[in-house]
């Protein structure tokens, strides 16, 4: 198990708590994407949840309110990065079907989106 030790779950509305740890590698990295001014948002936001709860000792229902998200996010958040290590704070893939449009035709529409109307007859009409 890398990242964290212990747990801290929520179970139909009530919080039951055990000390959570991180590991010494974990913990630098949560404090480099905290500081981070590359890593995006919503990762440096992540890590501030976990870090909360983890280093101070914050309960869930107190880190979920000041970062505003559930309870629930934020035992997801900690649980991946038991899981995962720091990795599990990334965005999961997502489902669906992959896009349709190539890079040519991508590039012909941004073209197209960016050019004048009066080139494609709308000059001057109501659309």
């Amino acid at each position: 198990m890398r990242g964290l030790t212990g747990a801290r779950m929520a179970t139909k509305g009530v919080t039951r708590t055990r000390p959570v740890e991180l590991d010494p590698e974990s913990r630098a990295q949560i404090v480099a994407l905290m500081r981070s001014g590359k890593a995006g948002a919503r990762l440096r936001q992540r890590a501030t949840r976990v870090w909360r709860v983890a280093e101070e000792q914050q309960s869930l229902a107190t880190g979920a309110h000041s970062s505003g998200v559930t309870v629930k996010t934020v035992c997801k958040w900690v649980h991946r990065v038991r899981l995962q290590g720091v990795n599990g704070l990334e965005d999961a893939p997502r489902s669906g079907a992959p896009g349709h449009c190539d890079v040519v035709k991508r590039g012909a529409v941004f073209a197209i989106a960016g050019d004048s109307p009066g080139n494609y007859g709308w000059e001057g009409q109501a659309l």
